[in-house]
């Protein structure tokens, strides 16, 4: 039985990057609302997301920068005061070598101390990324949660391992991460493969040749934008049938749990 249900939703036009703390501000979003339906689960305020980040040698000058933006990214999902986001948060890092993996924990401590510990690991030269972005994909996701999958990488498939291998998958992947209404956020080299990407639904596509010069304050203030006004909206529905483990990747390279 279905019963009267008011929804007042505000968002404002920016989420704003607080430099002087170091912290992004999520109280864009503010949502009244009164009444249910009876035996609706809300997904409000309910986020996993998980970073899928490049660790070969080509990222060996930036990569530092980049977990330092991320740091300040999860930091922010738990320092917020003004609206509550009951998230969970982990990361894929790839090489040709290992892929390391940190599943869900709704800790940022938890989290940073896995992202510290990936300096005692060597993953190897060259990328592996589209096996990660699987990984990624067969992560413990919970239904009515908002799902994100945020990509860092400087290079195209072509220029990493078992190029072959990896494209064999790739159409299948796509639809995966589709059925799993996975909002992608894909930040690296422009490539007619990752083009591909931009095919999901609500995918955000960012290309940028000279990976050193993004400005990640700005697309993680993005970034956070999304989280915050996804957070807020009901999600309805489950998934769709997938295959999982496409690529069957420990055959290829050692995955360590972090």
């Amino acid at each position: 039985m279905l019963r009267k249900q008011m929804f007042t939703l505000f968002v404002m036009e920016n989420v704003n990057y607080q430099r002087g703390d170091n912290r992004m501000d999520f109280s864009a979003l503010d949502i009244d609302i009164e009444g249910s339906q009876d035996g609706f689960v809300s997904s409000k305020n309910r986020v996993d997301i998980v970073f899928v980040i490049d660790n070969s040698g080509s990222m060996s000058s930036v990569i530092e920068g980049v977990k330092k933006h991320i740091d300040t990214f999860v930091t922010s999902l738990e320092t917020n005061t003004n609206k509550q986001i009951d998230f969970r948060i982990g990361f894929v890092m790839h090489g040709n070598e290992s892929i390391l993996v940190k599943n869900f924990t709704n800790s940022v401590a938890d989290f940073k101390q896995a992202m510290e510990r990936t300096k005692q690991y060597e993953t190897g030269w060259d990328e592996f990324g589209l096996p990660a972005i699987d990984i990624a994909a067969d992560f413990s996701w919970e239904d009515k949660r908002h799902k994100f999958v945020i990509i860092f990488t400087d290079e195209d498939v072509e220029g990493g391992h078992l190029v072959d291998v990896q494209l064999a998958k790739f159409p299948e992947l796509l639809s995966k991460l589709e059925a799993l209404q996975i909002k992608l956020y894909y930040l690296g080299v422009d490539s007619t493969n990752y083009r591909e990407f931009k095919k999901i639904p609500g995918a955000y596509y960012e290309p940028n040749d000279d990976f050193k010069s993004v400005d990640f304050s700005r697309l993680l203030e993005k970034i956070g934008k999304s989280v915050s006004q996804a957070s807020g909206v009901a999600l309805q529905g489950g998934n769709k049938s997938f295959a999982k483990d496409l690529y069957s990747a420990k055959t290829y390279v050692k995955i360590e749990n972090l």
